[in-house]
């Protein structure tokens, strides 16, 4: 699913009214780090297809909705549920390191596991102490 861009009379209906979680990445056509985030966050678009929306707002074009999540400097990428903001990353970052300023790192290990379920045994990468870690496991 592509990051679609959305404007501050679609945020409301497009945003904060859906039913699964929405990845919004605030961004300005002037700022050279947000076109080093915009693949990331296609990125993570494509491997959470189907479990998160996301999207992208301009901060030139729609200030007030910026400044209504007190967006101050750019990029900026928040994940609302139900209409509230429940992570934020600033700056420009890798996907993996934005993953897990929103709180997706942890999402990640639960839906692995939920996908690997019936399997006998399975590779599968999940976040540990020190970074990604490749694991092996076995249903029991």
């Amino acid at each position: 699913m592509p990051v679609e861009l959305v404007s501050a009379s679609e945020f409301k209906e497009k945003v904060l009214d859906r039913d699964i979680p929405v990845v919004v990445g605030f961004f300005a056509d002037w700022c050279g780090p947000c076109h080093q985030v915009a693949p990331e966050v296609e990125r993570l678009s494509r491997e959470w297809e189907g479990e998160i929306a996301f999207a992208q707002l301009d901060i030139d074009r729609d200030a007030e909705v910026a400044r209504s999540f007190r967006i101050s400097s750019v990029p900026a990428v928040l994940l609302f549920e139900h209409g509230e903001v429940r992570g934020r990353s600033i700056g420009a970052k890798p996907s993996h390191l934005i993953e897990r300023d929103l709180g997706l790192a942890e999402r990640r290990t639960v839906s692995n596991r939920r996908r690997a379920e019936g399997d006998a045994g399975r590779e599968m990468l999940a976040w540990g102490p020190v970074g990604m870690v490749r694991t092996w496991w076995r249903r029991q």
